[in-house]
Protein backbone atom coordinates (compact mmCIF):
# COMPACT_ATOMS: atom_id res chain seq x y z
CA UNK A 1 0.00 0.00 0.00
CA UNK A 2 2.92 2.55 0.46
CA UNK A 3 4.01 2.06 -3.05
CA UNK A 4 0.80 3.32 -4.39
CA UNK A 5 0.34 6.65 -1.45
CA UNK A 6 2.52 8.69 -4.40
CA UNK A 7 0.28 7.85 -6.92
CA UNK A 8 -2.62 8.54 -5.11
CA UNK A 9 -1.40 11.70 -4.02
CA UNK A 10 -0.18 12.63 -7.38
CA UNK A 11 -4.01 12.27 -8.76
CA UNK A 12 -5.48 13.74 -5.81
CA UNK A 13 -3.33 17.21 -6.81
CA UNK A 14 -3.85 16.74 -10.65
CA UNK A 15 -7.43 16.81 -9.70
CA UNK A 16 -7.44 19.68 -7.19
CA UNK A 17 -5.22 21.63 -9.58
CA UNK A 18 -8.02 21.18 -12.56
CA UNK A 19 -10.91 21.44 -10.34
CA UNK A 20 -13.44 23.98 -11.96
CA UNK A 21 -13.29 27.63 -10.95
CA UNK A 22 -16.45 27.55 -9.69
CA UNK A 23 -15.84 25.26 -7.22
CA UNK A 24 -12.77 26.30 -5.47
CA UNK A 25 -13.87 30.79 -5.52
CA UNK A 26 -14.60 30.55 -1.65
CA UNK A 27 -11.10 29.27 -0.76
CA UNK A 28 -8.98 31.45 -3.43
CA UNK A 29 -10.80 35.04 -1.88
CA UNK A 30 -8.77 33.67 1.51
CA UNK A 31 -5.67 32.83 0.09
CA UNK A 32 -6.15 28.98 1.04
CA UNK A 33 -5.21 28.41 -2.59
CA UNK A 34 -2.06 29.22 -2.17
CA UNK A 35 -1.67 26.90 1.47
CA UNK A 36 -3.53 23.95 -0.65
CA UNK A 37 -0.98 24.25 -3.10
CA UNK A 38 1.76 24.25 -1.04
CA UNK A 39 0.49 21.39 0.92
CA UNK A 40 -0.10 19.13 -2.63
CA UNK A 41 3.23 19.38 -3.90
CA UNK A 42 4.69 19.08 -0.39
CA UNK A 43 2.91 15.82 0.24
CA UNK A 44 3.65 15.37 -3.42
CA UNK A 45 7.83 15.33 -2.89
CA UNK A 46 7.41 13.83 0.58
CA UNK A 47 5.88 10.83 -0.57
CA UNK A 48 7.77 10.22 -3.54
CA UNK A 49 11.29 10.45 -1.43
CA UNK A 50 9.66 8.16 1.28
CA UNK A 51 9.11 5.55 -1.23
CA UNK A 52 12.10 5.95 -3.42
CA UNK A 53 14.55 7.90 -1.18
CA UNK A 54 17.38 7.55 -3.48
CA UNK A 55 15.75 9.82 -6.26
CA UNK A 56 16.16 13.49 -4.85
CA UNK A 57 16.88 14.61 -8.57
CA UNK A 58 14.28 12.80 -10.74
CA UNK A 59 11.48 13.81 -7.97
CA UNK A 60 12.23 17.92 -7.61
CA UNK A 61 12.43 17.86 -11.71
CA UNK A 62 8.97 15.54 -11.41
CA UNK A 63 8.27 18.45 -8.95
CA UNK A 64 9.18 21.35 -11.00
CA UNK A 65 7.44 19.99 -14.28
CA UNK A 66 4.64 19.57 -12.43
CA UNK A 67 3.77 22.84 -10.91
CA UNK A 68 4.76 24.38 -14.18
CA UNK A 69 2.55 22.43 -16.22
CA UNK A 70 -0.54 22.68 -13.88
CA UNK A 71 0.07 26.27 -13.60
CA UNK A 72 -0.05 26.66 -17.26
CA UNK A 73 -2.80 24.39 -17.94
CA UNK A 74 -5.37 26.61 -15.57
CA UNK A 75 -4.40 29.11 -17.92
CA UNK A 76 -5.05 27.51 -21.09
CA UNK A 77 -8.10 25.28 -20.46
CA UNK A 78 -11.33 26.36 -20.08
CA UNK A 79 -11.89 25.83 -16.99
CA UNK A 80 -12.41 28.85 -15.03
CA UNK A 81 -9.01 29.11 -13.43
CA UNK A 82 -6.02 31.48 -14.46
CA UNK A 83 -2.14 30.67 -13.97
CA UNK A 84 -0.72 32.44 -11.08
CA UNK A 85 3.22 33.08 -10.56
CA UNK A 86 2.00 33.10 -6.38
CA UNK A 87 0.76 29.53 -7.02
CA UNK A 88 3.84 28.74 -8.58
CA UNK A 89 5.71 29.91 -6.34
CA UNK A 90 3.40 28.11 -3.35
CA UNK A 91 4.12 24.61 -5.16
CA UNK A 92 8.13 25.43 -5.15
CA UNK A 93 7.84 25.95 -1.81
CA UNK A 94 6.07 23.16 -0.80
CA UNK A 95 8.00 20.76 -3.07
CA UNK A 96 11.38 22.26 -1.49
CA UNK A 97 9.65 21.54 1.95
CA UNK A 98 8.49 17.89 1.15
CA UNK A 99 12.33 17.26 0.24
CA UNK A 100 13.03 19.05 3.59
CA UNK A 101 10.31 17.24 5.89
CA UNK A 102 11.67 13.74 4.30
CA UNK A 103 15.14 14.45 5.10
CA UNK A 104 14.37 15.51 8.63
CA UNK A 105 15.70 18.82 7.99
CA UNK A 106 19.08 18.05 8.15
CA UNK A 107 20.86 20.13 5.28
CA UNK A 108 23.88 20.66 7.56
CA UNK A 109 24.58 17.86 9.27
CA UNK A 110 26.76 18.00 12.37
CA UNK A 111 30.20 17.31 12.00
CA UNK A 112 31.63 14.48 14.49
Amino acid sequence: MLRLLPWIWTATLLVACFLPGKLVEPAVTLWLDKIAHFVLFAGFSGFWLLTKPHHLRQVLIAGVLLAALTEIGQGVLPIGRSAEGWDLGADLLGLLAGVAFDRGFTFFPEKS
